[in-house]
């Protein structure tokens, strides 16, 4: 274990967990008295809260985990760590290293503490904690049990999803929107085909990641707390049966709702798969008055006029 490479807080709240046990009488340092003792910091309590962990709570239950430990009484006032402290700084220290992170932080642990199978990781359900499993393009890059692709073709591997979902006529007009609403600012996002980012959410497939609307958007807000511009969705209705048009609508997760329109279904099925003529034309039937998407000007780019959305 590279008790060097811990990160000063780090190196503090494990002093502070030594101290708790040995005031406490007991043998072992155990993950319950390093999580305490990291939530005694305001920085770390409120990155806690932010990720929508119950930080009274969680604070409660460590208390009440601590005081269950045995007691050695008369002991010459050493104390060590204990094996599942030990295997989670382990952990922790693994995670560091896959990240190529110099210092092993105190975010690492918490992080390694909510992927625990045993006490500590129910401790930290229970308080509203779970470790995330990996997005997709991450999962691409794992050398095991996958190819261990590089960052690079993992990005493109996602990437043919789009043109994929570009083969139905229904993706050709949401790329349209996409194209039209984001304009020379599209090559600063990172596109994604929704059924994916939904799949990542509700950790299912086999269509889960259709089955979805504005709500899990603002469930996802209300989570990640996006900044606005940062996470954008084009989301389209199947076509009323005879009407000849489809019904989408834009949301900026930060803001909601931004725009709403509709596309001619005849448009979307004689475009080209990949838009050589440009975005199918579009209807703009309502914007939100006064929003303003945030602009990311290309370096020594000369401004253009105009830009209206749709056609």
């Amino acid at each position: 274990m590279r008790f060097e490479k811990f990160t000063t807080k780090l190196q503090e709240a494990l002093a502070e967990a030594q101290s708790a046990a040995l005031g406490n009488d007991n043998q072992y340092i155990e993950p319950q008295h390093l999580l305490a003792a990291l939530l005694a910091d305001a920085g770390i309590a409120g990155l806690v809260a932010k990720a929508g962990g119950n930080v009274n709570a969680l604070k409660k239950s460590l208390a009440d985990s601590v005081a269950r430990l045995p007691k050695v009484e008369g002991t010459p006032g050493e104390v060590h760590l204990s094996r599942e402290l030990t295997t989670l700084l382990n952990v922790a220290d693994k995670e560091a290293q896959n990240r190529g992170d110099q210092y092993i932080a105190s975010e690492l642990f918490l992080l390694a503490a909510a992927g625990d199978k045993g006490d500590t990781g129910r401790v930290m359900k229970q308080a509203g904690l779970t470790k995330a499993a990996l997005m997709q393009k991450d999962q691409l890059q794992l050398k095991l049990p996958l190819l261990g692709y590089e960052e690079r073709v993992a990005e493109v591997t996602l990437t043919m999803i789009l043109a994929w979902r570009s083969l139905h006529s229904q993706g050709r007009g949401l790329n349209s929107v996409m194209i039209n609403h984001l304009g020379d600012d599209i090559d600063h996002y990172t596109l994604r085909e929704a059924e994916f980012g939904c799949n990542a959410i509700v950790g299912f497939n086999f269509g889960d990641g259709h089955l979805h609307d504005r709500r899990l958007i603002e469930a996802i807000q209300k989570r990640c707390r996006f900044a606005p511009g940062e996470f954008t969705v084009v989301w389209v209705e199947a076509e009323p049966l005879g009407d000849g048009r489809q019904q989408y609508w834009v949301m900026d997760a930060a803001v909601g709702i931004v725009e709403r329109g509709s596309w001619a279904v005849k448009e979307a099925v004689s475009a080209e798969n990949w838009l050589p003529n440009g975005p199918i034309p579009t209807r703009v039937d309502w914007r939100l008055a006064g929003y303003g998407r945030v602009s990311y000007p290309r370096v020594g780019a000369v401004p253009v006029a105009g830009g209206a959305v749709g056609a």
